[in-house]
């Protein structure tokens, strides 16, 4: 396969790469946002503020939501709905989790809460609805942990698994690193090692 078709293949996956961390920050940004104003938390809202400002920051953010362009129809909450939505959420028919009485002091503490705070609460109670087996927590906490650090500071972490130009099966990582190293190591050198780091593809190497 030519230079030209690597250099193809290498160019789409860092484009990849750069997306994804663009993405990241984009987020975090929005995080500040939804901590600072009473905009609803969804995927629509962010993606309107991406349309506006590919590349997020809380200058551009502060100054969509104060002025309000023409087109930019962001959907909107307040404090109360926020905190109804929790109670709702809070709220157990049968009384074995929460009683009545137990729901009104929550009420009065969460009406002391700040935004970031209440917003926070939310994401905890969400993610105890959606994962409500200590096995299904910690699958995904440990995900989570391995996305957010990586063992390589710097590096991206490598794959299980490579795929060699031409080749429509992938190999094994260390295969993989083997086959760049003897017989392409202008790739070895100029790509994989500013990717992946020198110290993570030595241990993949010596992987037994």
């Amino acid at each position: 396969m030519s230079t030209i078709t690597y250099e193809h293949k290498f160019r789409e996956q860092e484009a990849a790469r750069k997306k994804a961390q663009l993405d990241k920050k984009n987020r975090a940004v929005f995080e500040h946002v939804l901590n600072k104003y009473n905009i609803v938390e969804h995927e629509a809202n962010y993606q309107l503020f991406l349309k506006w400002s590919p590349v997020l920051t809380m200058d551009a953010a502060d100054y969509l939501i104060k002025n309000r362009p023409e087109g930019f129809q962001i959907d909107m909450t307040n404090r109360q709905a926020l905190i109804e939505e929790l109670v709702e959420l809070l709220r157990d028919p049968t009384e074995r989790r929460m009683t009545a009485h137990d729901l009104h002091t929550k009420t009065v503490q969460l009406a002391r809460k700040t935004l970031a705070e209440l917003r926070q609460y939310r994401r905890s109670l969400t993610f105890k609805q959606e994962h409500q087996t200590a096995d299904s927590a910690r699958e995904y906490l440990k995900s989570v942990r391995n996305c957010a650090r990586p063992k390589y500071v710097g590096y991206e972490d490598m794959p299980l698994t490579l795929t060699i130009p031409g080749e429509a099966v992938a190999r094994s990582a260390k295969d993989a690193l083997q086959w760049y190293a003897k017989s392409d190591f202008w790739t070895f050198k100029n790509h994989l090692v500013p990717r992946y780091g020198m110290q993570q593809i030595t241990d993949v190497l010596n992987q037994q």
